[in-house]
């Protein structure tokens, strides 16, 4: 400081006006001692006189280099010193400022002057409080008062003046010092604390924001530990259960759920430390017992610089419920449909009896065959209807399951007139019912024609079935070995009312079907899923 810097030199001063004292009082000795052994006329001087005095004015010499070189050393000690000192106090990373009782400035570090951004000249002479912000003028000086009065040591946090007039926070610590003189002086270092107050305001806006949350949030939320001991809860948790605030943090999360649901608490918290986050369904206990269906989202925080769970509890109470009663409508419903599909099959099953007993009374062979395609046609849409029946599914069939049956079923009608083999390689591939019942009574209207067109002669007939899927396209083959279908007959143009059918079945479905006459007849069906 400026006092010290002063009496450093001073005491400089003193050291060397002592030195050069002591120097000429030596000197003076010296020349006295000389002078009793040199005589007064030089040349009366014998030879071993004159080595004497040549000896002693050899060693006098280099005494004055010793003292010289001394003085160099000490010289450079005290520079030294004083670049020590620079470091120390000019740039220390906080501020130094000596004041007087008139608050007026008498020293400061560079550090301080930089910090208000100000010259060391301009400063020296200012009233420290000139650079005190407006508001905070009463702290600082409640804090001067009680430095004089209590002579102890003393500390405050206000703002102070840059040059440019914006604030700064500071953190003064002020000591009382006498100088020489006997002058009482106030010696101050200055803490920049702006990133703190930075740092704490951000942090009480996140505080106000979190609590804001915690308080108003919708849903209950609690916070516990790795061990599940409840740390915090908000107003929600604490009325929802039925407690007080203080009684559950002094529980635990498995106290707070149902006696089944308790066993799985210490799995979920491992989970959840180990993920990082955890959602799952549980059943809270309320203090008068009531069960409460709870979705529980979970995740791992740092709680006062620990670390700890916050667990958002939603009441699906409601949800539950709800979905119990849709559970009960789709149960109604299918019982319903059952029921439905049941009567229908049985309805068709009266029709195709019917049927079939018409054409066996029937003389006429051709309204005997007539009847009989008829029946067959409500044949395959009772294997629909019966499969509908045993299916947990009714907006769609698995087409291996619905077409392998079908098959079989409309072979069987023509069993004890011909035997054919049936190699049937269908993918699992599930269709709608709207296309299925149509292409049922396609593949009906195929096998029947086969049946009865195609093995004329002797070779036993063998009928090819497969199925597969591509992206959205269904793909159906039907092939048998029979003669073949002429040339002149098509899908469009075929006489029979059978393949008239065909067509506009496949218009329903919107689909296309095109033939193959070698080896055989083969049918390849092609349609959207």
């Amino acid at each position: 400081m400026k006092i010290l810097v002063k009496q450093g030199k001073m005491a400089n001063t003193d050291i060397q006006s002592w030195s050069i004292v002591e120097l000429r009082r030596k000197a003076e000795e010296k020349a006295r001692t000389i002078a009793a052994i040199v005589p007064e006329n030089i040349v009366d001087l014998s030879p071993e006189q004159t080595f004497e005095m040549l000896h002693e004015l050899r060693v006098h010499q280099i005494e004055l280099e010793m003292q010289n070189e001394e003085l160099r050393r000490a010289q450079a000690a005290l520079d030294s010193s004083r670049a020590h000192y620079f470091n120390l106090y000019d740039l220390s990373p906080v501020g130094y400022c000596t004041i007087r009782k008139d608050s007026q400035i008498i020293e400061a570090n560079l550090t301080f002057v930089s910090m208000l951004g100000y010259t060391r000249d301009f400063l020296y002479g200012q009233l420290f409080h000139s650079f005190v912000y407006s508001t905070d003028q009463d702290r600082y000086y409640l804090e001067r008062k009680k430095l004089y009065e209590t002579e102890k040591a003393q500390e405050c946090e206000l703002r102070m003046v840059k040059k440019d007039g914006t604030p700064v926070w500071v953190l003064l610590e002020s000591n009382m010092v006498t100088d020489p003189g006997g002058e009482g002086l106030c010696r101050m270092v200055i803490h920049d604390i702006g990133t703190r107050k930075e740092t704490e305001k951000t942090l009480h806006e996140s505080e106000a924001k979190y609590q804001l949350f915690f308080a108003g949030a919708g849903d209950a939320i609690i916070i516990h530990d790795e061990r599940g001991r409840i740390l915090e809860v908000n107003e929600l948790a604490s009325s929802r259960m039925g407690y007080t605030c203080e009684e559950m943090t002094a529980m635990t999360v498995d106290q707070i759920d149902s006696p089944n649901e308790s066993l799985y608490a210490s799995e979920r918290i491992i989970r959840l430390m180990e993920n990082g986050r955890h959602s799952f369904e549980t059943v809270h206990q309320t203090r008068d017992g009531q069960l409460i269906p709870t979705e529980v989202n979970a995740k791992k925080i740092e709680w006062k610089g620990k670390p700890a769970m916050m667990s958002i509890c939603r009441d699906i109470s409601k949800h539950k419920k709800d979905e119990l009663e849709i559970r009960n409508l789709l149960q109604e419903k299918e019982i319903i449909l059952k029921e439905v599909h049941h009567r229908i099959k049985n309805n068709m099953n009266m029709v195709y009896g019917l049927l079939y007993l018409q054409a066996n009374a029937q003389a006429d062979q051709v309204t005997q065959n007539i009847l009989n395609e008829a029946a067959g046609r409500v044949k395959s849409m009772m294997v629909l209807y019966d499969k509908l029946y045993r299916s947990d599914k009714y907006d769609g069939l698995n087409l291996k399951y619905f077409l392998s049956s079908l098959v079989l079923e409309i072979i069987a009608q023509f069993s004890g007139i011909l035997n054919v083999d049936t190699d049937i390689r269908i993918e699992d591939v599930v269709v709608s019912t709207d296309k299925l019942s149509p292409l049922g009574i396609i593949i009906n209207e195929l096998i029947t024609n086969s049946m009865k067109h195609a093995f004329s002669n002797s070779n036993r007939g063998i009928l090819r079935i497969s199925a597969d899927k591509d992206g959205s396209m269904i793909t159906v083959v039907y092939q048998d070995n029979g003669i073949g279908l002429p040339e002149e007959e098509a899908i469009k143009n075929a006489g029979g009312f059978g393949m008239e059918l065909v067509s506009g079945l496949m218009q329903q479905i919107q689909g296309t079907i095109s033939i193959d006459r070698n080896n055989g007849t083969k049918y390849v069906i092609v349609f959207e899923e």
